[in-house]
């Protein structure tokens, strides 16, 4: 008979998260509780930086036309390649 055996689900880690472990394991290094607390907050501030980018832009583009949006977009890259002085 066998034994079913129960894993932990992984939780999820940023890429960022995995080098710095990876880091840490590489060069010996022991961590405190205050460090890693640090590096979770600073992960956190990140994701929290990037929701609120993401929410902002949204909020600027929602409030535009379709048709405006369109005409931004072919602007920006029929412009790419093209000096101006």
């Amino acid at each position: 008979m066998l034994l079913k055996i129960k894993r932990a689900k992984a939780v999820p880690t940023s890429p960022r998260m995995l080098i710095a472990i990876k880091l840490w394991v590489a060069y010996g290094l022991v961590l405190n509780t205050n460090q890693v607390r640090s590096v979770i907050n600073t992960i956190i501030d990140g994701i929290n930086n990037v929701k609120n980018a993401i929410l902002n832009s949204f909020k600027t583009l929602s409030s535009k036309k379709i048709d405006e949006l369109i005409i931004d977009r072919m602007n920006k890259f029929t412009s790419m390649g093209v000096y101006s002085s």
